[in-house]
């Protein structure tokens, strides 16, 4: 794959028309009071990152009607340095996982070379699924200090929401619009460099016209998993009800083969912009387990109530509140604890 992707570099590199790259970036931190209701613990202030980034993109035009894609695309800590042991993937069943480590200062997020052209666009590297792209639309509070954690996805969100391919090299490709270029389908390939020969794969369609974006997505996940298949389920939209007002929701089953379990994520979320450059939100998550016999630590409530304001066209200055209940408060080895948390923060995204 990476012979591919070393060829595609040097094929655009011989394009006819080269626009200017476009170097962008977005610095976002809070300042977070986080506490432990249960047990009645402030765990204090911090001031934390939530996703900042900063890359490169730019077009090629390759021939008359074709044209070369690239973008790399660097998660930036500012705070941090060193190295990190994350999670690349986990075993719901199991209570297992499988890490990495990375420079945790500089993080790659969303890379990849592509062609657009009559027939459809082909992205090779790690771009962004649909099934990603189309719960990160959903979410008012992404990359920002609400839910379990700091950036990401926030609660009633799957973690195939998140960058669960950062290391996994794929194929994605993209048909033209149809329905007078509301529909599009797409589909993913994602190859195991590995003996075990098992690949994951994606596939879904996605509507966007008149204010209303509808998506439904697939994921069958092999290699990632480990030793538990799973088949990931998404359906989307989101729906611009009137002139500020926008409302989303997202239903997600996934279904993991090793110990029959079977978790249902639900996620609505909407915002009102009251004034111009102000902004509300709110956001509600669930996410229950279908199997009446297995007490799952991951079963809880998840809300999120938050206000923006823009100041000029790149810098957004936002407050939230948030809380997460879980049902069944255990740890990863089942014994009880207070995973329950609260918090209120102040936070700033500026784009350049």
């Amino acid at each position: 794959m990476r012979i591919v992707l070393f060829l595609f570099a040097n094929l655009l590199l011989v394009g006819t028309a080269v626009a200017q790259p476009q170097v962008y970036g977005d610095l976002r931190v809070s300042i977070v009071n986080s506490m432990k209701p249960e047990m009645e613990k402030d765990l204090g202030i911090q001031m934390v990152d939530n996703a900042s980034r900063f890359g490169v993109k730019g077009t090629t035009e390759l021939s008359e009607g074709i044209t070369g894609l690239y973008k790399m695309e660097f998660g930036l800590h500012p705070q941090d340095h060193g190295t990190i042991t994350y999670v690349k993937s986990v075993d719901f069943t199991n209570s297992a996982s499988a890490t990495g480590t990375e420079n945790l200062a500089l993080k790659r997020r969303n890379f990849y070379g592509g062609i657009k052209s009559g027939i459809g666009e082909i992205l090779f590297g790690t771009p962004y699924l649909s099934y990603q792209t189309m719960g990160q639309e959903v979410d008012p509070f992404e990359d920002t200090a609400a839910g379990e954690h700091n950036e990401g996805a926030t609660f009633g969100l799957s973690m195939f929401t998140a960058e669960m391919w950062v290391d996994n090299e794929l194929i994605a490709y993209t048909t033209p619009h149809f329905l007078d270029g509301a529909l599009a389908i797409n589909a993913a390939f994602i190859p195991d460099d590995s003996e075990d020969n098992k690949h994951d794969f994606s596939a879904g369609a996605t509507y966007h016209k008149d204010g209303i974006l509808a998506s439904l997505q697939f994921i069958n996940s092999d290699a990632e998993m480990d030793e538990d298949k799973a088949q990931m389920l998404r359906v989307s939209g989101k729906y611009t009800a009137m002139e500020g007002l926008d409302v989303g929701f997202s239903y997600e089953n996934a279904n993991l083969e090793a110990g029959d379990l079977k978790q249902n994520y639900i996620y609505v979320s909407g915002t009102y912009e009251f004034m111009e450059g102000c902004k509300a939100g709110l956001s509600v998550g669930n996410q229950s387990d279908d199997n009446d016999n297995n007490d799952n630590m991951f079963d809880g409530l998840g809300v999120n109530v938050g206000g923006w304001h823009n100041f000029g066209k790149t810098t957004t200055l936002y407050a939230l509140f948030s809380m997460v209940n879980f049902k069944e408060d255990k740890d990863a080895a089942g014994m009880e604890d207070d995973n329950n948390i609260q918090k209120v923060a102040l936070g700033v995204s500026h784009k350049f």
